[in-house]
């Protein structure tokens, strides 16, 4: 897995399973890498139950469960 994916993967993962927002995802990542770009994390790249063009051969550890609203699988 590449460090980016694993760089998303951790931070989902800090929310102990619990469902969380887009907003609460990028300020968690922020925390933990505030040099990068916030436009930069797109959730919806790694859900199972989606499938976003360009983001085909990331790998699937979320689910989206509404808009801005995800889980760890």
């Amino acid at each position: 897995m590449a460090p980016r994916h694993k760089e998303h993967r951790e931070i989902a993962n800090g929310f102990g399973g619990r469902e969380f927002s887009l907003l609460e995802f990028k300020q968690c990542y922020h925390r933990a890498y505030p040099t990068r770009p916030l436009g930069s994390m797109i959730p919806s790249d790694y859900c199972v139950n989606l499938n976003p063009e360009g983001a085909e051969d990331f790998p699937k550890f979320l689910r989206w469960l509404a808009r801005g609203r995800y889980e760890l699988t």
